[in-house]
């Protein structure tokens, strides 16, 4: 009878442990998204989302995927419509700085996540690059902190930053890392790449208060303007080694694994076909897994502003558990 009991009692506690490892992980809906586009006809805007139909069609594609937090790159600030006001103002009804586009709600950050069910912040030297986590699910953690400018390294161009915010899923703490290194000088992408793993992707400041900077995982999440996958494009990237030295695939060894890329296909899908199809956006994960979809670029699935949208980077779709 003792046997026959304790045989039950070892499979309860086997069962109750069972149970204790599927609660202690955590899913978590992320949505990376550069929402910029390279139209010379949105000159004005400088690069940012320029016309009403693609925000009507973004919008409407955030309510379905139903993220959990979003990563946002190129976003179009408020200074930019003020800009073009004082300049004597938008006369294209179809584009996002005209009064009628901005006449129920003036930031196009809020026409695209609404406040009562978005909450949103954006870095503090320009607002292109912005977290949102969705209200009721997530929470965000402490203020976005943008890494310091890299201007003095080769007269890099401060409209691209790097940062990072922490995000609260249930109990779990995830730390946020929103990457846009710049696209233009691989001098100042190698800086701005170093930022990220030198001092945003840590699960502490190393300081000697480590009181509430412990965190249960770190997603990497941006248009990063690098192509790992791309060999012989520019051998000469200096920003390319970088990245590579941290992230990889599982089983590499390595700090950060891919959830992007060759995590959902090989060779990884394009994310970008301005000139040449690159893959320039990446999520990698560190103490989570999963994988994303490249929205527009893996079968059957569409992209975040519609057909005819304007976005010249496709977004990413990434369905992650917190370990």
């Amino acid at each position: 009878m003792a046997s026959i009991r304790m045989r039950i009692l070892f499979l309860a506690l086997a069962v109750a442990a069972g149970l204790g490892c599927t609660e202690a992980t955590t899913p978590l809906r992320l949505l990376q998204a550069n929402v910029g586009t390279a139209l010379l006809s949105c000159d004005p805007y400088v690069f940012k989302l320029c016309d009403v139909a693609s925000e009507v069609a973004i919008a409407a594609a955030i309510v379905e995927l139903d993220p959990d937090v979003i990563a946002l790159q190129e976003v179009l600030p408020d200074t930019v419509c003020d800009a073009i006001d004082a300049a004597g103002g938008e006369d294209n009804v179809a584009r996002s700085c005209h009064p009628d586009a901005r006449a129920a709600e003036a930031s196009q950050l809020r026409r695209l996540l609404p406040v009562d069910a978005w909450d949103v912040a954006c870095d503090d030297r320009n607002g292109f690059e912005c977290v949102a986590a969705r209200v009721g699910r997530a929470t965000l953690a402490g203020p976005y902190e943008t890494a310091p400018s890299v201007a003095d390294v080769d007269s890099c161009d401060d409209g691209f930053s790097v940062g990072r915010i922490d995000v609260e899923i249930g109990e779990r703490v995830v730390r946020i890392v929103n990457g846009h290194p710049q696209s233009t000088k691989d001098t100042c992408r190698q800086a701005q790449v170093g930022q990220i793993f030198d001092t945003l992707a840590v699960a502490d400041d190393d300081d000697d208060d480590d009181e509430g900077d412990d965190v249960d995982a770190i997603v990497v999440s941006g248009d990063m303007n690098l192509d790992p996958f791309s060999l012989g494009l520019d051998e000469d990237d200096a920003s390319v080694p970088v990245w590579s030295a941290h992230v990889g695939e599982e089983g590499d060894g390595l700090p950060f694994v891919y959830a992007s890329g060759p995590a959902e296909h090989a060779p990884a899908f394009p994310t970008t076909n301005t000139f040449i199809p690159l893959t320039l956006d990446h999520v990698a994960v560190r103490g989570a897994s999963g994988v994303c979809v490249t929205l527009g670029g893996a079968e059957g699935s569409a992209r975040l502003d519609g057909d005819e949208g304007s976005m010249d980077h496709r977004a990413l779709d990434c369905a992650l558990t917190i370990d």
